[in-house]
């Protein structure tokens, strides 16, 4: 009986050591639009960001990156590489990038 339990945890464990860690998602952005010089800071919501490296415009690094908690962050936004369009918004934390991309939208105001 005390092998059956030791099996259990010892599987329990190389189960969990072997199962990868889940990188950040994100829910939204506030704003969700801005200038298409930037400057904007937006206030991101989801969960996983402890640790956030890195906030990704359309492939721009964003600036200013403050990891408030592990469910929000603030980042400046970067200048688009193109004028009015939507791009997505990817957050690097140690656990990989965000499986999920939200679309922030440049426009001319």
């Amino acid at each position: 009986m005390q092998t059956h339990t030791l099996l259990r945890i010892a599987s329990a464990a190389a189960v969990s050591a072997t199962t990868p860690a889940m990188g950040a998602s994100v829910a939204a952005l506030s704003p969700a639009d801005g200038p298409n010089g930037g400057g904007i800071t937006v206030t991101i919501d989801g969960i996983g960001f402890a640790g956030a490296t890195a906030v990704d415009f359309g492939g721009i690094p964003g600036t200013n990156l403050k990891v408030v908690s592990d469910t929000e962050l603030t980042v400046t936004a970067p200048a688009p590489a193109k004028p009015n369009t939507a791009v997505s918004v990817t957050i690097d934390t140690p656990a990989g990038p965000s499986d999920t991309a939200v679309v922030y939208q440049y426009d001319g105001h």
